[in-house]
């Protein structure tokens, strides 16, 4: 970045958090739709305690009801039935890999690599495995986990009202009705179920949507930063790839690959590469272990911890990094995304975007 981006960059970011731009409002009870607009309307999160969430008839219930594996399994039609699971070597979905030498990629905590088809340094955005397994077998690994892979519930498909988990619970009565009111004619677009433990990280992003989650089990932890920080998050041009998991014919444990996609079939992607090193391996740990930019250790994250009950307004386009809490053996969250307003807001980010050189994906369409 040049010297004067990065100075205008820094001043940004510090007026930002001057003005108490980078912060988090806590409501004890469940928020009027009044107070709750506000936030929407300042872009400002907020954790709301479990009184909000007993306003949901949705969550309430599956709050009652997931208090642990039997339970889940009752609620969803029993424990043969089927769901579809994020796999990885180390717990990062969806993040930035680096191929080193002879196309390796470090792939967990442990530093083991895995082959891939890339070329020496080439940067890649590595989408998970995903397979298919019954509820018991999922929560038969949360038991007894094993190092060679992480599974992660994490489909972001509507999960709760398009496949077999939506006979559970009328998730058509997810809505908070304070959200429902603030947020008015902005449609509900997806509710996805997260079930994951201590391992499963999602690395640094922002949605073009209005995001409520809320920890039904367990905990989470979450790293929040504004959208004017765009600055200091690493932004890469990666090339697309996907793990595979091949299975020992003998022992059955597991190995990994790295395909990458056809480049004639698929875009390449922007991403944060906040959570990895100068050498190209993945970070794991809290906030102060990321290899943040010189901006980024100057100016500070929202760090929240989300406890069982609360839920946590994440406004759109800020950046956010999300990992198990650890304190139960699984965790079971619930979000929601409704449309966001493409205003004035998002027009600014696009400019910010483009100031501080965040390199374009092939479907950026402004002038």
């Amino acid at each position: 970045m040049r010297d004067d981006a990065a100075r205008d960059a820094d001043r940004l970011m510090a007026s930002a958090r001057a003005h108490g731009v980078v912060s988090c409002v806590r409501f004890d009870d469940a928020p009027s739709a009044l107070e709750f607009a506000r936030c929407v309307g300042e872009n400002a999160p907020c954790v709301m305690s479990a009184r909000a969430l007993e306003t949901s008839p949705a969550l309430s219930r599956a709050r009652r009801e997931w208090v642990d594996r039997r339970g889940f399994a009752r609620s969803v039609g029993g424990e043969n039935v089927e769901v579809d699971v994020n796999v990885t070597p180390g717990g990062r979905a969806d993040a930035v890999h680096v191929a080193t030498r002879d196309g390796r990629v470090t792939v967990n905590a442990r530093g083991e690599t895995a082959a891939s088809n890339a070329n020496d340094g080439e940067v890649l955005f590595v989408e998970p495995a995903t397979t298919t397994m019954t509820v018991k077998a999922l929560f038969d690994w949360f038991e007894r986990p094993t190092t060679e892979e992480v599974l992660y519930l994490s489909g972001q498909d509507d999960n709760l009202r398009r496949t077999s988990l939506s006979r559970s619970v009328d998730w058509d009565a997810f809505e908070f009705p304070f959200a429902r009111d603030a947020f008015g004619e902005r449609r509900l677009e997806a509710v996805n179920l997260w079930i994951g433990n201590a391992a499963s990280t999602t690395s640094y992003h922002a949605d073009h949507y209005e995001n409520l989650y809320t920890v039904v089990r367990g905990s989470k932890r979450f790293s929040l930063r504004p959208p004017c920080d765009v600055a200091a998050m690493k932004f890469v041009s990666c090339a697309p790839a996907v793990f595979e998991r091949e299975r020992d014919a003998g022992d059955g444990r597991a190995s990994w690959r790295i395909r990458m996609r056809p480049s004639s079939t698929s875009r390449r992607v922007c991403w944060s590469a906040l959570d990895v090193d100068d050498e190209g391996a993945p970070i794991y740990g809290d906030e102060d272990a990321l290899n943040h930019s010189p901006l980024g250790r100057a100016h500070a994250s929202v760090e929240i911890e989300l406890v069982e009950g609360e839920t946590l307004y994440i406004p759109s386009m800020w950046y956010h990094r999300v990992r198990g809490g650890g304190t139960h053996e699984f965790d079971v969250a619930v979000n929601a995304w409704y449309d966001m307003d493409f205003g004035d807001r998002y027009v600014y980010n696009r400019f910010l975007r483009r100031r501080f050189g965040v390199p374009d994906e092939p479907d950026d369409d402004e002038d």
